[in-house]
């Protein structure tokens, strides 16, 4: 990380930066939380599933913008490849192999098998949103 500082000279009002790099050990983690997404019923909600669990592997996957505030970037450790593990409710962890490419592939198979429409712009209706969160499933 290379954050400039800027320091004010004694002689007079002159501005000078020095750019200081520190190496510091930095971990993003993502949940992705599979008991909520089983909750996700439907019409077609084995597909849904599949369609919101790609788009979550892929928010995941795709890289960040490591652009923090003005003069301090995050990059990736090059020599140090990503860990994706699959945590089951005992513990047991298993590695689980994914990247960018496995995420988008699949949310593009996912997202022609749910039948994901043209996109549009819509009004968000905060009443009727509330009416659809005290609706009761059935069954």
């Amino acid at each position: 990380m290379t954050e400039a500082l800027r320091l004010r000279s004694t002689f007079g009002s002159s501005w000078c930066q020095l750019r200081v790099r520190v190496h510091l050990s930095s971990r993003r983690d993502v949940t992705v939380n599979l008991v909520a997404l089983r909750r996700l019923d439907g019409e077609d909600g084995r597909n849904l599933r599949h369609y919101i669990l790609a788009l979550s592997l892929v928010a995941a996957t795709v890289p960040m913008d490591g652009f923090l505030r003005a003069g301090c970037l995050l990059t990736l450790d090059p020599d140090r490849e990503s860990v994706w593990e699959l945590i089951e409710r005992t513990g047991v962890r298993e590695p689980v192999g994914l990247n960018e490419t496995l995420a988008l592939n699949y949310a593009e198979r996912a997202a022609a098998v749910f039948g994901v429409g043209k996109s549009r712009l819509v009004a968000f209706d905060k009443k009727l949103a509330i009416q659809d969160s005290k609706v009761k499933s059935k069954g």
